[in-house]
């Protein structure tokens, strides 16, 4: 029990034994309520967490097992396509974006998603190294097989974030250099 549900029970059975009145045994009867119920609480909390870990570990598993990369391969394509556009647009223009605004607009909204992808990554290479941490603390073959394919998976997002980060870099160089009307 914890130190809430144990306080609890300690002012019930002291309000109850200097107090005899039937209303002060019903409130020390509210206070064991109270005292039962934080209990419960705890104890639910503790087998949310206890699940929540069993998740956490699940999902790191199938992340070191699986062949392929990290990144969504929807967001890489994503990047893959917006930079050949932009490239397009730097080469000899293009139809659609007919104005420097309009370039500067495109390059913006790339260098947006470039960005997020590149924070995405930083984030979940964070995660990975601390479910990697997690198994490493433990013994055994199988967790350092485990925490080396982990280790593997962060670096590889890592990898993609800083790719993601040049060419948010190489949108934005081309959005400040447009001969933009003030």
């Amino acid at each position: 029990m914890d130190r809430t549900a144990g306080e609890l029970l300690q002012g019930a059975a002291a309000f109850a034994a200097r107090h005899s009145t039937e209303e002060h045994q019903t409130l020390a009867a509210a206070l064991l309520g109270k005292a039962a119920w934080v209990d419960t609480l705890r104890g639910e909390a503790a087998a949310a967490l206890c699940a929540a870990r069993g998740m956490q570990e699940d999902y790191l598993r199938r992340i070191a097992r699986e062949e392929e990369d990290v990144v969504d391969q929807d967001d890489a394509r994503a990047i893959e396509e917006a930079s050949r556009g932009m490239e397009a647009l730097m080469a000899d223009g293009s139809p659609f974006v007919n104005s420097p605004e309009k370039a500067a607009a495109a390059a913006a909204i790339c260098e947006a998603v470039a960005e997020g992808m590149a924070e995405e990554m930083a984030e979940l290479a964070h995660r990975i190294r601390a479910g990697a941490e997690v198994f490493g603390a433990r013994p055994g073959e199988d967790d350092r097989s485990l925490v080396s394919r982990l280790l593997s998976k962060a670096e590889a997002a890592e990898r993609h974030g800083v790719q993601a980060r040049a060419m948010a870099a190489i949108f934005r160089g081309f959005r400040f250099s447009l001969p933009l009307q003030i």
